[in-house]
């Protein structure tokens, strides 16, 4: 074969390969999502707040700004308002006018998320929080929370990489096991085991001895120095 020949083919190749490589994801699209966009998979939700690991507060907060901007693509006030009462117990002590100010106001910030300039929606919704007893946001802290909550999509990939790399870590503590017998061998693939199924479904029990111990531990190890 020629190397003129050599050269298109490789080329083609790349051209191939360049054409079926996934896009980039969209940010304001993700950011526009509604919940039953978000979360299509049932319980998803559950797993992705899990995940995330943020107290209750903060998580509510959340659904609040994802109840707003659901009502501002289209969903009724009503609705919305409904939705919110599903997640939090502050939900009653929001009158429509309220949500509906929240609503104008978000759709007249748009999308974008500016890092330390947050648009007049996040000011507005700080304090509303603060009056629904949602704790004391800034809107900075709304905001940039706003932008890991609406991240469950960039976040699949890499935590499906950790459970891949946990499970093979299982499997080569196994064959440790059966090879020396240990039983500190068994104990790290029962961790990890642990870990993959924590990541898995979400389970939360496990999530909070792990950071227990890593606290324990990392206080351990700040004391021997």
């Amino acid at each position: 074969m020629s190397s003129n020949r050599k050269l298109r083919r490789a080329q083609q190749s790349r051209g191939a390969q360049k054409k079926g490589a996934p896009r980039p994801p969209n940010r304001d699209e993700q950011r526009r999502r509604t919940a039953a966009e978000r979360f299509k998979t049932v319980g998803s939700d559950r797993l992705w707040v899990v995940l995330l690991g943020w107290e209750p507060l903060r998580a509510e907060r959340m659904w609040l700004s994802q109840s707003v901007n659901d009502a501002v693509r289209g969903e009724p006030l009503s609705v919305q308002l409904a939705a919110f009462g599903n997640r939090s117990k502050s939900a009653g002590k929001v009158d429509e006018d309220a949500f509906g100010t929240a609503v104008e106001l978000w759709r007249s910030s748009g999308d974008d998320y500016q890092p330390g300039e947050p648009t007049p929606k996040w000011e507005y919704l700080a304090n509303l929080c603060k009056k629904l007893g949602l704790g004391e946001p800034t809107a900075d802290e709304l905001s940039d929370d706003w932008e890991v909550w609406t991240s469950m999509s960039l976040a699949a990939p890499p935590r499906k990489l950790l459970m891949d790399s946990l499970a093979q870590t299982e499997q080569i503590a196994m064959a440790l096991e059966e090879l020396t017998h240990s039983d500190n061998a068994t104990a790290v693939a029962n961790v990890t085991r642990a870990l993959w199924q924590a990541l898995a479904y979400g389970d939360e029990t496990t999530f909070k001895r792990v950071r227990g111990w890593a606290d324990d531990w990392l206080s351990a190890l700040s004391a021997s120095r």
